[in-house]
């Protein structure tokens, strides 16, 4: 994992574009490692009130991420496990193109 770009991937839960190594997905709020809910919905941004992205979860006006105060691990242990990160970049990442990954490289235009 030398790059940043290295560690995003596909959130399993909504398939937003998230960093592996972040404690929850901005989009849905989920454990990326095993889709646990760990918050509610946060629609607008804490900062200047402007609606987050209902994908990615980025406030468009900010660019702050909804969900980044959290940072404690979730009860399964990610993202403290490299063994967890390594598999949600095999699994999910940008670089895949298996038939799981409804945005693989396979079909993007």
């Amino acid at each position: 994992m030398s790059t940043e770009i290295e560690n995003l991937i596909y959130c399993p839960g909504c398939d937003a574009i998230v960093n592996a190594t972040a404690a929850v997905c901005s989009g849905c709020g989920r454990c990326l490692s095993c889709s646990q809910k760990r918050t509610h919905h946060e629609p607008n941004c804490s900062n200047c009130k402007a609606p987050f992205c209902n994908c990615c979860g980025r406030c468009p006006v900010c660019q702050s991420v909804r969900y980044a105060n959290i940072v404690t691990p979730c009860k399964c242990g990610h993202p403290q496990t490299i063994e967890s990160i390594r598999s949600l970049i095999a699994l999910h990442g940008l670089h895949t193109t298996s038939d799981d990954n409804p945005k693989s490289d396979a079909e993007v235009d």
